[in-house]
């Protein structure tokens, strides 16, 4: 098992909650295809797009219809459900990606949407997830983005997300809120992925990642830490 597997579990338990048997689904962002596939085996008949081509090539290699394609620029007939998995903070036009999602889904269905918080985190997080891959940076396989800080971590947190470009939760939120109504929000766990990601193919990455979310969970419990992940369905 890879520490992929992991963070695929997570989502496909949260996506799969809001899938009515048999839907055809749009993944805005697939990446390799990981959750396109385990949602194909599932029964559901999902397009998923991706604007890198090596990308796309991963994902089609695990027999899931992908297609090279930047949003909102892309056309196909209606979905059951449309997913951003990880994926829209990344989108440079987020009025028109939340447009588009919306003349691209059936009436009533639903937005399953996959983020996280970054630029609501407050500095005694922050501090908790510096000191934490930090400690374990070796083992985890850490980049130096995930321990290193100038002393002011919130400064550092914001920093690096800024200079990426990244749509934060309070731009998603006005962007969602133009074209839909929340059905369900949730904090979740995210530092995990982090990790997932850094472990790539690690002969006991999913052992690791696993222990990240425990002590993540467990962080949140006793109020150290809070969820980064965020969780959405909009109608």
């Amino acid at each position: 098992m890879l520490a992929r597997e992991v963070a695929l579990r997570e989502s496909l338990a949260f996506v799969s909650r809001w899938l009515a048997p048999a839907s055809r689904v749009l993944e805005v962002g697939c990446g390799a295809g990981d959750l396109a596939a385990a949602l194909g085996a599932a029964g559901h008949r999902v397009v998923a797009i991706d604007a890198h081509p090596e990308r796309v090539a991963e994902a089609r290699a695990r027999g899931v219809d992908a297609r090279q394609a930047a949003f909102p620029d892309f056309s196909a007939d209606a979905f059951d459900a449309v997913l951003f998995t990880h994926s829209l903070h990344h989108v440079h036009d987020l009025a028109g990606a939340v447009a588009r999602a919306r003349e691209l889904l059936r009436p009533g269905g639903p937005l399953v949407i996959e983020d996280f918080t970054w630029d609501e985190l407050d500095a005694g997080s922050a501090g908790w997830a510096y000191a934490y891959f930090a400690a374990r940076r070796d083992e985890l396989r850490a980049p130096e983005r995930m321990w290193r800080h100038d002393g002011d971590v919130l400064a550092t947190w914001r920093k690096h997300f800024i200079e990426h470009e990244l749509h934060g939760a309070s731009a998603l939120r006005a962007a969602l809120a133009r074209h839909f109504a929340t059905e369900s929000s949730g904090a979740v766990p995210y530092f995990f992925r982090f990790a997932c990601f850094s472990l790539g193919d690690a002969e006991n990455g999913a052992e690791l990642s696993e222990s990240v979310l425990r002590d993540e969970r467990a962080a949140i419990t006793r109020g150290e830490l809070a969820p980064l992940g965020w969780q959405l369905v909009l109608r």
